[in-house]
């Protein structure tokens, strides 16, 4: 088996990996990069080189000297509900997780979590989203379209659910958005050539899994 991204980090003598830390402060100064570090109420000091950011941009440039910010406007929030079943069985136990992009099914996205030794059912989460507002979809349709999609069927028996509103909503963006992001990185690129955008940052991905993808790729390639 591979070594992960975070054993590749810490056993390289290219980086120091540092976790449960904040940035608090950063200046680009002759030398490089001038960043002050916050981690269980300690602050430290440190230098660097290069710097990959990951995270939304926004939160970078607004820390950056002559970079304009267009203003993002978020139309509006979506409500999210979790499902979570375990299930004596389910026909699709080869995969980890799902999309459903058939408007007439509720469920967005499935997780099918792999079974642990001596663990009995499976265990799933179904991702809803609903307009402001609007009734919590009944579990039973959740199950009901869990048939359409093959997952369960008929025979198969429910040995636990629950239902699970989500305090934080899943954001409808307008559709400028990625255009604005675009023009974002391209200044901070151009204005800033030590900065290297990745995941988030980079105006190419959105989703948390092409976003995983890309920083590993990106820093996998940056190890070596």
């Amino acid at each position: 088996m591979g070594r992960s991204i975070e054993e590749e980090l810490r056993q390289s003598d290219l980086c120091e990996l540092m976790t449960s830390t904040n940035i608090v402060q950063m200046k680009l100064g002759e030398d490089g990069w001038a960043l002050t570090c916050e981690s269980d109420g300690k602050k430290e000091d440190i230098s660097a080189k290069e710097l990959m950011w990951s995270i939304p941009l926004p939160i970078l440039a607004k820390s950056l000297d002559n970079i304009e910010i267009p203003e993002f406007k978020i139309r509006k929030m979506r409500e999210i509900d979790l499902y979570h079943f375990v299930f004596d069985k389910v026909n699709y136990d080869d995969v980890h997780f799902y999309y459903n992009y058939d408007p007439e099914n509720f469920p967005l996205r499935v997780t099918i979590y792999p079974q642990k030794k001596n663990q009995t059912g499976q265990a799933i989460t179904v991702e809803v989203l609903r307009d402001k507002g609007e009734e919590t979809i009944p579990i039973e349709q959740i199950k009901a379209d869990l048939i359409k999609q093959k997952l369960i069927d008929n025979q198969t028996v429910c040995m636990y659910e629950y239902t699970q509103p989500l305090a934080t909503g899943f954001p409808v963006l307008m559709p400028n958005h990625q255009s604005l992001m675009k023009e974002l990185n391209e200044q901070i690129v151009q204005k800033y050539p030590s900065v290297h955008l990745l995941g988030r940052g980079n105006a190419k991905n959105f989703f948390m899994k092409d976003v995983l993808i890309d920083v590993y790729q990106q820093m996998k390639r940056s190890i070596r």
